[in-house]
């Protein structure tokens, strides 16, 4: 018995996460403590929120592409009417950032 207190937890990586990854770790911790400390104590936390986090990223990436060019923000936009082009991507980002928020930093 005296051996199961002495248990270390694995040892975590110095990881550098984003905006996403630090979304995703609050969550888990406040939200979803049993799967939290899950990931936490099998070592696996780090891989888990390195994961959500790229996969963030790529996801904001990909739909502000196939967004900005669907609403029109083009180069030529942004040539032309710079103040409109601003607007239009300030508020297409929020969408998008929106977006990933529910599909990958608050799902399960």
């Amino acid at each position: 018995l005296g051996d199961v207190y002495k248990r270390q937890l694995p040892a975590q990586k110095n990881l550098t996460l984003s905006r996403y990854g630090q979304l995703r770790k609050k969550f888990l911790k406040e939200e979803h403590r049993l799967l939290y400390y899950n990931l936490l104590t099998t070592g696996k936390l780090d891989s888990h929120l390195q994961e959500v986090d790229e996969r963030a990223k790529s996801m904001e990436e990909s739909l502000m592409k196939k967004m900005s060019a669907q609403e029109g923000l083009t180069e030529e936009l942004k040539a032309t009417d710079q103040m409109t082009w601003v607007q239009g991507m300030n508020n297409l980002k929020q969408r998008v950032q929106e977006i990933v928020m529910k599909e990958v930093i608050y799902a399960l």
